[in-house]
């Protein structure tokens, strides 16, 4: 990683905007950790005291996004059994399972697993999952918002038009084409946990793609025309907006 990237990622980013609401900065304020910081283990941050991505926000607009933070961790962890993050997260589970620890989301997200999704029949040792999308896109999309400001300090609107995808098993195509390209280069300190790509490609469409692998084994990829964005389509937009 280039060493001045990695020491702004490893410090609280002091700005004059909240990136979350776009507004200037006034107390009350709160530091939000990007991404989570229950990704992270208790464990993990005990053995491994990693320094974590923090931005300075209104405490208000970061406690929106806290019950939604944890049924994004809650909802993908089920996927990361074997990983050395996934295991530490199994073994949390356990304990709170045992002390009856937040009962209503873990029966939220054990309802979301369905063994014969419309009545189909899913090959052996298969079995479908479903999560909210609202909540769940919410959630990645504010990391990329808090990513893409820690870079570029620039707010990113909340209600921009965004596309996603998400992987478990095999990358799609579109992934693997924005792994060929050279300025397509991993960054975060802590790849068993969390670590992210990024690029914008192409003039004057301006699209930015971002993947994410959370717990080593979930990828998930957001992409989006930039609000500068010149193409035909998002001048189209624009003026459509402007009209109504």
């Amino acid at each position: 990683m280039n060493q001045k990237v990695k020491d702004q990622e490893e410090r609280t980013e002091e700005t004059r905007l909240c990136y979350l609401c776009g507004k200037l900065l006034c107390p009350p304020t709160n530091v939000d950790h990007v991404p989570m910081q229950q990704l992270w283990t208790p464990e993990i941050r005990k053995l491994h005291s990693p320094n974590l991505v923090t931005i300075k926000v209104h405490k208000s607009c970061n406690q929106l996004y806290q019950l939604d933070e944890e049924y994004f961790v809650a909802s993908i962890m089920p996927f990361s059994k074997g990983t050395y993050a996934g295991e530490s997260h199994y073994r949390k589970l356990a304990v709170e399972v045992a002390s009856k620890l937040k009962a209503p989301l873990k029966i939220r997200i054990l309802r979301e697993f369905d063994f014969r999704p419309s009545e189909l029949h899913l090959p052996k040792g298969k079995v479908a999952k479903r999560f909210d999308s609202i909540r769940f896109n919410r959630v990645l999309w504010k990391i990329v918002r808090g990513l893409h400001f820690l870079h570029f300090h620039e707010v990113l609107p909340h209600d921009l038009t965004i596309y996603h995808d998400i992987s478990i098993d095999e990358p799609p195509e579109h992934f693997k084409i924005a792994m060929s390209q050279p300025d397509f280069v991993e960054h975060g300190s802590y790849p068993g946990v969390f670590a992210y790509r990024f690029a914008e490609f192409g003039r004057p469409n301006r699209v930015h793609y971002w993947a994410m692998l959370f717990l080593d084994r979930v990828i998930a990829m957001v992409w989006f025309h930039h609000p500068n964005c010149e193409c035909g389509i998002c001048i189209a937009s624009k003026s459509n907006c402007q009209r109504a």
